[in-house]
């Protein structure tokens, strides 16, 4: 298989969305506590997710029928509604589907803002950005916003730093530019309020891809996951991030009301350490694990609303009375 040479593998519709559905108690994940994620088991019901790819586009044709696109993904290389994607390594159609395949709950709106076979454009990069920051597609705001181009088309600082200031999760590739340090968008990572996560690439031994870009200064915003797939013929860490972003979807679909900030955390901290004990500046955090991520995080503590709290209180009194 051939590296990414892109360091990368990803509309204009109403502004308005329906509700999230809910899921039971069972699969909720309670908000931090002194720095902890307190969570209780996923629950089989699950909410859907909807993700904002930014690549070459969708060819929908190579996809199943039933493959969940969503409506009011846009064109921002050609300014109009024409998703498709005519690169010649269907780069954005690949990392769709990779998506699907790790994520049922996923809804991808497709947003196209590079036209592909090593042509970028980093201002329908940052138009991508600015429309994932509030594009609804057919059933609710987009969620994650997934950058699989990061590292050869970033997009304006202030249309990153807009994105993950409305909230939303940003995945993003490290780049496969056998660098020390990631680059593009990914050098904005602390800027982004905990809501980004970089993401190297790692071969089949586990072992940080030698094309991939290390987390460096960035370590802490950085996991690795792996690099290969095969729904795509290349490597790097646009698949990594791909990767990355699917546990990103099963993460909220199954505790949809976490944030972004939330989500990632969880993944930081739930990923299986590599080379140097802690944080290290080759491989971050490490692997991301979906066992783990999506498993009871921290003490499990159920929530009591204020009735309840009530009736317990008064239950103490009378016990208190009675001796």
């Amino acid at each position: 298989m051939r590296s990414e040479d892109r360091g990368t593998h990803d509309r204009r519709p109403d502004s308005s969305g329906p509700q999230k559905r809910q899921i039971s108690l069972s699969g909720l994940i309670l908000p931090f506590l002194a720095g902890a994620v307190f969570a209780l088991p996923p629950s089989p019901a699950h909410a859907e997710v909807f993700v904002g790819l930014l690549d070459t586009g969708v060819n929908t044709a190579s996809l199943p029928a039933d493959a969940p696109i969503a409506a009011g993904g846009w064109n921002f290389v050609d300014d109009n509604e024409d998703t498709d994607d005519t690169s010649a390594d269907r780069h954005g159609t690949a990392m769709a589907s990779i998506l699907i395949d790790e994520a049922p709950g996923a809804s991808i709106v497709v947003i196209r803002t590079e036209p592909g076979d090593e042509v970028y454009d980093s201002d329908a990069a940052s138009a991508g950005y600015d429309y994932a920051s509030s594009a609804t597609g057919s059933g609710g705001g987009v969620q994650i916003i997934l950058r699989t181009n990061a590292a050869v088309n970033p997009a304006s600082s202030a249309s990153v730093i807009g994105a993950a200031n409305a909230g939303k999760l940003i995945v993003m590739q490290a780049g496969n530019q056998v660098g020390a340090e990631p680059v593009g968008d990914a050098v904005l990572a602390s800027s982004l309020a905990g809501r980004g996560l970089i993401v190297g690439g790692l071969d089949d031994a586990g072992e940080l891809l030698p094309s991939s870009n290390r987390a460096g200064s960035q370590a802490n915003w950085y996991v690795t996951a792996s690099g290969e797939s095969s729904l795509y013929s290349g490597f790097g860490t646009s698949i990594a991030a791909t990767k990355t972003a699917a546990l990103a979807v099963r993460v909220m679909s199954a505790s949809p009301q976490l944030t972004a900030e939330e989500v990632a955390e969880i993944i930081r901290i739930t990923a299986t350490d590599q080379g140097a004990a802690g944080v290290d500046d080759i491989y971050g955090w490490g692997r991301i694990n979906s066992e783990k991520a999506l498993s009871p995080v921290g003490d499990i503590a159920a929530p009591v609303d204020d009735d309840e709290e009530s009736t317990e209180s008064e239950g103490d009194e009378e016990s208190d009375e009675s001796e």
